[in-house]
């Protein structure tokens, strides 16, 4: 366990279950209470110490209905399974009521992430006894990689606006984001590859019966095996072998010296965009780099193990791996203009060295 892992328990421990501060309607309300409370000693004025009483009861009576609302409350949230850096993904938020009989009325749920940045809101006007609500938020994470979701903060002014009361709720979760992948125009221009390259004609399918697989959204919806889908009710693929398929391994150099992490940022998003083109086009593609090697594969499942690689990727130290790959031919990214690839230029169909 990490030192903090082990401060944020011991802080998480100490921290009182609920908080409450001052609204400025409240501010005020306590002030014109404060004042009508003096007034009345002074005074001796019966008047003056029936509403001083008055706007003590309603101040009691927020209490009591704030805690009532936040009361026996869970928060839930849902995470998308494909999330991109930089594009906008949907969050669902939902609050479920475990009281039996009452209802929780008003509650704002604010959910935070790494460092209590915010991340989105999402208020419940009403949640029925043994029911729940559900809502949703967008939010874009600009970096790949892997986010974690702290926990976040359940709040209500209810009934008067007086105070903000608020609780800790929700869960930790991680979502893994992959890295941007540019359209065809922008590949183009950050790789200076021509379009006839990434154009390049293949074969259509073969007439040999590779096997079958599970349907994966975004296969070709004329290969699915329909009598083996209905007795199975579940979708299927057929699998041909290509008569002539076309390969491409993608080699990333991810060993960089410090100060180059932007480069190196710019190669995964290269690579990644490359994968997904040529993965589109029917293409086998790999994947290789200082700490990966994925052979050459086809469709949506081969896409999402590079995607996911190169979403975790950190640089490398070490590029064995990479030049023991030489002989593949294939795509060469560099971030780093190293000397270690002096000489081995042709053995690469193409090398795209990434400009800072």
């Amino acid at each position: 366990m990490h030192l903090s892992e082990i401060k944020n328990r011991v802080l998480k421990l100490l921290r009182p279950p609920r908080q409450l501060r001052f609204t400025p309607e409240g501010t005020r309300f306590v002030i014109v209470a404060l004042a009508i409370g003096v007034a009345a000693i002074n005074t001796g004025n019966n008047l003056l110490y029936l509403i001083l009483a008055m706007l003590l009861s309603m101040i009691t009576l927020s209490g009591i209905l704030s805690e009532s609302s936040l009361r026996m409350v869970e928060i839930k949230r849902g995470l998308p399974k494909v999330a991109f850096a930089g594009k906008p993904f949907v969050v669902k938020i939902t609050a479920v009521n475990n009281k039996r009989r009452l209802p929780s009325i008003s509650l704002t749920f604010q959910d935070h992430m790494d460092e209590k940045r915010e991340a989105g809101s999402r208020y419940f006007l009403k949640i029925p006894p043994n029911g729940s609500e559900s809502g949703n938020y967008h939010f874009t994470l600009e970096g790949r990689g892997l986010h974690r979701f702290r926990l976040g903060r359940l709040a209500t002014k209810y009934p008067f606006g007086l105070f903000l009361k608020s609780k800790d709720a929700g869960e930790e979760s991680e979502i893994l984001v992959y890295p941007r992948i540019l359209d065809v125009k922008e590949l183009l221009r950050e790789t200076g590859v021509n379009e006839g390259e990434l154009e390049s004609s293949i074969k259509g399918r073969g007439t040999d019966l590779y096997g079958l697989r599970s349907y994966i959204s975004g296969d070709d919806r004329r290969a699915i095996h329909w009598k083996t889908s209905a007795r199975l009710s579940k979708l299927y693929i057929r699998e041909f072998a290509r008569e002539d398929a076309r390969k491409v391994t993608i080699l990333l150099d991810d060993c960089i010296p410090a100060g180059l992490e932007e480069s190196l940022e710019k190669g995964i998003v290269i690579a990644a965009s490359l994968a997904s083109h040529f993965l589109h086009k029917g293409y086998q593609v790999g994947l290789v780099t200082s700490g990966e090697d994925i052979p050459l594969g086809i469709g949506m499942e081969q896409l999402f193990k590079i995607l996911r690689a190169l979403a975790l990727l950190s640089p490398g130290k070490k590029r064995g791996k990479l030049l023991a790959s030489v002989e593949t031919g294939g795509v060469l990214i560099l971030p780093y203009d190293s000397q270690a690839w002096k000489g081995k230029e042709g053995s690469f169909s193409k090398i795209i060295k990434v400009t800072p």
